[in-house]
């Protein structure tokens, strides 16, 4: 992957919306985004809209997280969604035994199992 295609943000929807715009800005602008936050799924997003591109025709989107906003945003869109209440849990119950100053099995990695959704924000795009 070219690594001009790789932008990192700091999550924020500013973040998304002004490295969307750098995307598009590139001689050959991406025929695919996938954003890794909720705020800055919003933040491309706006940019997205306000450049008059059209979902899935002209660039294919996968958001993050929020099911509401993606079904929302029309087309609507294809996310990634993480297990919420997993993560929620988890960390509960890692604070509790930190809490009790149980240090077995530290540090811990929890890997839980995230689920795309495939909704009409994505086709093949010729770019």
């Amino acid at each position: 992957v070219d690594s001009r295609l790789i932008k990192q943000g700091d999550y924020q929807i500013e973040s998304g919306y002004h490295l969307l715009q750098e995307l598009m800005k590139i001689e050959q602008p991406p025929t695919a985004v996938y954003v890794t936050n909720y705020e800055m799924t919003i933040g491309s997003i706006i940019a997205i809209n306000e450049n008059n591109i059209k979902i899935p025709d002209e660039i294919s989107f996968i958001g993050f997280d929020n099911q509401d906003l993606a079904r929302i945003v029309k087309p609507a869109l294809s996310i990634v969604v993480q297990p919420v209440q997993k993560i929620g849990e988890t960390a509960a119950q890692v604070l509790l035994k930190r809490l009790k100053k149980d240090l077995r099995g530290f540090p811990l990695v929890a890997r839980l199992k995230t689920q795309l959704l495939i909704r009409d924000s994505i086709k093949k795009v010729e770019g």
